[in-house]
């Protein structure tokens, strides 16, 4: 902060830049953010990569949902940045990597007259409209499980040590249900 200061018997105006003491030598905090593992670091780069490629793939074949489905995976890699506090597990930055690549190639790869969301094998449920092995019911349900992991690590389980570790559970997963 720059602060008029008046010295000396002809008061002339001297600026100061007045340094708190708390920002002096200031000592990281548990709020801190941990710098990125070299596996993060490498997801970060594949999901980015997936993203760049998945967009410019949207955009040339004409999906009308391109623009929400690349939208939606950097929103939350945003939201996954800022809730980061600690390193992830590997295996969790991998896998969140994967599942931005299964959410975009879903809606935006084409598979005959529709989206490889609908493609399926194996027989086909008239009841249920849909086959029994269908890229859909894959794919959902692996963002679900990858999400509800990254919702345990990143949000519940710094609070795991209380007595509400069952309601932590069902805050992870419903959390995760949402967004998978």
């Amino acid at each position: 902060m720059i602060r008029p200061t008046y010295k000396g018997p002809d008061m002339t105006l001297n600026k100061q830049i007045s340094r708190s003491p708390t920002r002096r030598g200031r000592e990281p905090t548990c709020s801190s953010r941990a710098g990125l593992s070299r596996v993060e670091r490498g997801s970060v780069q594949v999901a980015a990569a997936a993203v760049a490629s998945f967009g410019v793939y949207g955009f040339a074949t004409g999906s009308p949902s391109t623009v929400g489905y690349v939208s939606s995976v950097i929103a939350i890699g945003a939201t996954i940045g800022w809730l980061r506090q600690a390193v992830l597990p590997g295996l969790l930055a991998a896998g969140l990597a994967i599942a931005a690549i299964a959410t975009l190639a879903g809606e935006l790869i084409n598979v005959g007259q529709n989206v490889l969301y609908n493609a399926g094998i194996g027989p086909y449920s008239k009841t249920l409209a849909t086959h029994f092995l269908q890229y859909d019911h894959l794919a959902h349900g692996y963002v679900s499980f990858v999400a509800a992991f990254a919702c345990w690590v990143m949000l519940a389980a710094p609070h795991a040590g209380t007595d509400h570790r069952r309601q932590l559970v069902f805050v992870a997963v419903g959390a995760a249900l949402g967004l998978g």
